[in-house]
């Protein structure tokens, strides 16, 4: 397991008893996002000074750093390849970068405000993001060109899901209330109100029947995923 820390530090752990095999002093500022390679073999880390550095789990060597934004990163991504990783900034700036060279390789512009959560698509050609102006934005990875422009929640929007199938986007809002998207046609899916308080994360099990999601509240919900035949349920708590 490896965990990141607002001090700045960088560990992994050994599950079965419990103790740490590596402790880095990973950012002088602490770190704001984490995100391991598909291999586990080395950590992307993001700070608020806009600094990305990767990390060798393995050696302990910082192998790359690089000035990613002007302003503090508040969302990291990684594609399912482990080639490509995306920030998303306080500057509103989506920018995605060669994981080996740290060349940057696209910027997405649109959001209206910080943006706030990234996910990447199985196959990694569809990132959905979110962002403090209340929008989900759906992207295609290839071109950098905003595939849909999603509105419905009254506020921040936190988290953003996508299903294993890729079929759908979810998102959470600070409304309260988690929406429902078709993927491929930006088309509202879907919708579960009844929340005590503000999504802060959500996550989609593998097998695609159930999900999970995080409020601000520290309730942990585990819900039934069935697009389409929630509308105005209030969400039970676990």
């Amino acid at each position: 397991a490896i965990s990141s820390s607002l001090d700045g530090s960088l560990r992994v752990w050994d599950l079965s008893s419990g103790q740490t095999t590596l402790n880095l002093r990973a950012h002088p500022d602490g770190i704001s996002a984490m995100v391991v390679t598909p291999d586990g073999r080395q950590a992307v880390i993001t700070s608020w000074d806009g600094s990305l550095r990767v990390w060798d789990l393995g050696s302990g060597e910082e192998i790359l750093q690089i000035k990613a934004h002007n302003e503090s990163i508040g969302a990291l991504a990684i594609t399912p390849d482990g080639l490509r990783i995306i920030t998303g900034a306080d500057d509103r700036l989506i920018r995605v970068w060669d994981r080996i060279t740290g060349v940057q390789l696209l910027e997405l512009v649109g959001h209206g405000d910080l943006v706030r959560s990234l996910v990447v698509s199985s196959d990694g050609r569809t990132l959905l993001s979110s962002s403090w102006d209340a929008t989900v934005r759906i992207w295609d990875l290839e071109t950098g060109k905003q595939m849909h422009f999603l509105t419905g929640h009254d506020g921040w929007v936190p988290a953003v899901a996508i299903s294993p199938d890729g079929s759908y986007a979810l998102s959470g809002g600070w409304d309260r209330t988690l929406r429902i998207w078709d993927l491929w046609t930006g088309e509202a899916a879907g919708m579960i109100a009844g929340f005590n308080a503000p999504l802060l994360t959500i996550a989609v099990l593998p097998d695609g029947k159930e999900l999970l999601v995080g409020t601000g509240d520290g309730s942990l919900h585990l819900l039934k995923f069935l697009p389409g035949e929630y509308q105005g349920v209030p969400a039970p708590g676990l």
